[in-house]
């Protein structure tokens, strides 16, 4: 069998071919959505039309489709909507050719169709399923006054195909809540002032940058592991009350004074103690003790 183009459609045991009723048009008509009505697998299909004409079909018409399982559907006739199981074909029309109809096998479902027959919106009442579409142009959801409120008990997804953009005049504040509805995590977005409460914080970049002109840091206890740290600054200064430093080797390079001021003072040297100035004084207000197998002076 061939369709008016003159492409074989294949027919076997697996083939559907009865009525089917048009849900709506995608991709400026060239593709249907369309429901088989005698079709022992329950879902909705798409479908080229394969008609000789263009006739003239909109969102509800009812359609002789074939097609199968692994195969393509075509809509190879126009059935008269008497044929439409249940006999339900009730539509609306409103200014602008905008049409909602009645649809499904028993009209358990409500399309709003636009005038070129592109769905729009519709909810079926026994899948609790509502689909908003917009084929062409923008969506907006206005509320001029009170808030607005999107619940679900599942899972929301948001996907775009570009940006996701997120606009508030006060601020915005996400939050995650157990079951007992006690507050988890919270990130909060003001004019002027960001804060994050949670109860762990995992943060993992490839590179980064930060700069804050005045920081400030509080915890208990802080560890870092790196190959390689660098700090450059005018001025360091440490306040501890023990410092504990262990390392293989240790210079330090100081072009002009190094001091230490301490209550006592005690270096021990496994091996050789060497000092090396042009010049070396030592003073004590009491006495200056050395003790050694031999000391030799010159």
């Amino acid at each position: 069998m061939q369709d008016w183009t003159g492409n074989d459609i294949a027919i076997s045991c697996d083939t559907y071919l009865g009525p089917a009723e048009v849900l709506g048009f995608y991709d400026q008509g060239r593709l249907l959505r369309i429901r088989p009505v005698a079709w022992n697998r329950q879902g909705d299909v798409w479908a080229q039309v394969a008609i000789p004409g263009a006739p003239s079909l909109r969102a509800g018409s009812m359609v002789l489709a074939i097609g199968g399982k692994d195969a393509e559907f075509y809509v190879i006739g126009l059935l008269d909507e008497s044929q439409k199981r249940g006999g339900v074909s009730d539509a609306i029309e409103f200014e602008g050719g905008v049409r909602a109809v009645r649809a499904g096998a028993a009209g358990e479902e409500l399309h709003v169709c636009a005038e070129s027959g592109d769905l729009l919106f519709s909810y079926d009442v026994r899948a609790g399923r509502i689909e908003v579409d917009a084929p062409a142009g923008d969506v907006r959801i206005a509320g001029k006054q009170g808030a607005m409120k999107l619940v679900t008990e599942g899972d929301m997804v948001f996907e775009s195909g570009g940006e996701v953009r997120v606009h508030a005049a006060r601020g915005i504040r996400l939050t995650v809540q157990n079951v007992l509805r006690e507050l988890r995590t919270s990130l909060g977005l003001g004019s002027h002032r960001m804060d994050l409460h949670a109860q762990n914080l995992d943060v993992a970049a490839r590179t980064g940058s930060m700069k804050i002109q005045d920081a400030a840091y509080a915890g208990e206890k802080v560890e870092m592991r790196v190959k390689r740290s660098r700090v450059i600054a005018d001025q360091i200064e440490s306040c501890a009350n023990d410092i504990v430093e262990t390392a293989k080797n240790v210079f330090r390079r100081v072009t002009e004074l190094s001091q230490v001021q301490c209550g006592r003072m005690k270096t021990i040297v496994q091996s050789t103690f060497r000092l090396k100035s042009r010049r070396a004084v030592i003073k004590a207000e009491k006495d200056v003790k050395i003790d050694g197998k031999s000391i030799n002076l010159g």
